[in-house]
């Protein structure tokens, strides 16, 4: 094939192409940068919101190890105030049943003395009443 000079109108025609086409480009480049940028704005979001999410997880992370130690010393506090309250419960326990135990020997005590009081009573009429039948039985 044999290279010929091109037209005056073939060069007109293979300019407005180049120029249509280098606009498309140019559009095409511009939607494309725009939506780079937009892109590049919705990246700088997405770390900014993790960088406060990150924030907001070492606060919470560290109320939570404070949170933890309070919850450990009261749960040691509330241990040593039940053995204490264990304790004096015990000790008023024992504190009770030994006043008990002595109001009941004592009840106990005065209880025998009574019996024994009222047995002796019981004894001296059984021995009045006898008296009094032997003098009935007994000729007059």
């Amino acid at each position: 094939m044999m290279l010929t000079r091109a037209s005056p109108l073939t060069y007109a025609f293979i300019q407005w192409k180049t120029f249509v086409a280098l606009s498309q480009a140019e559009e095409i480049t511009s939607v494309v940068e725009k939506r780079e940028a937009q892109l590049i704005a919705e990246k700088t979001k997405v770390e900014a919101r993790k960088k406060e999410i990150e924030k907001d997880a070492a606060v919470i992370k560290t109320e939570n190890q404070t949170l933890q130690a309070e919850l450990k010393t009261l749960m040691q506090t509330v241990n040593v105030e039940k053995k204490n309250l264990l304790s004096r419960l015990e000790e008023d326990l024992k504190r009770e049943q030994q006043e008990n135990k002595q109001k009941l020997d004592e009840a106990t005590k005065q209880f025998e003395e009574e019996k024994a009081r009222l047995k002796e009573e019981n004894d001296k009429l059984r021995e009045a009443l006898k008296a009094l039948q032997g003098e009935e039985s007994a000729p007059q």
